[in-house]
């Protein structure tokens, strides 16, 4: 009895693994459609926008740049997605994103989190990437 308690729960482990590392090589796929440039605008009030590219690289760090502002990088260490959910952190600014991606990786639609302050911020994938 013992042995067939054993196999049994080798057989589940198993199998448990082999779907982690099955879960881990779609999420990689996936990641791969959120890499490249993104064009967003933050609306800091209603009479000042305030443009922002947003890079994102395949091993998962990324920028944000204000090309009004002398295109300063502002570096992303973790870009997490999780389903459809994008969040990431710019630590030099004390801000958060979290945004949700459309079905065709095309737009994400989020918020900014600022210093007590949530504005919304969206996302478009730059035309001329294709990544």
């Amino acid at each position: 009895m013992l042995f067939k308690n054993s196999l049994a729960y080798m057989l589940v482990g198993v199998l448990f693994l082999t779907a982690m590392v099955s879960n881990a090589a779609i999420s990689d796929d996936t990641f791969k459609k959120l890499v490249g440039t993104w064009n967003g605008v933050l609306l800091i009030s209603e009479e000042r926008q305030l443009p922002l590219i947003l890079t994102i690289s395949s091993d998962g760090t990324g920028s944000l740049v204000n090309p009004e502002r002398g295109n300063n990088e502002l570096l992303i260490s973790d870009v997490i997605l999780v389903g459809g959910s994008v969040v990431f952190t710019v630590m030099q600014v004390d801000g958060d994103y979290k945004g949700t991606i459309d079905a065709t990786f095309e737009t994400i639609q989020g918020t900014w989190f600022q210093r007590g302050r949530e504005t919304p911020l969206k996302f478009k994938r730059q035309e001329s990437d294709t990544s």
